[in-house]
């Protein structure tokens, strides 16, 4: 909202379904103070780590289905193990 510039357009709507002034405005001042940028780092490495072990737990899961009790490249480093 921020970064696009919609932050007028979107102030009657939350007024509206908040119900007040005073809380909009609170509202709208949190997301023109937020470090974008942090939260974006975070998200990533949060998805890194997440991609990392859904690759261990799909590689765990066929190595199962095909009977095999050998680990690949994944299973020994991802935190699912």
């Amino acid at each position: 909202m921020k970064g696009l510039g919609y932050t007028d357009q979107v102030e009657p709507l939350i007024v509206r379904s908040v119900g007040s002034p005073d809380i909009a405005d609170q509202l709208l001042r949190f997301v023109h103070n937020m470090k974008v940028t942090a939260l974006g780092s975070v998200g990533g490495a949060t998805l890194l780590i997440t991609d990392i072990g859904l690759i261990g737990t799909i590689e765990n899961a066929l190595n199962h289905s095909w009977g095999s009790h050998e680990d690949g490249p994944f299973c020994g480093s991802s935190p699912t193990t």
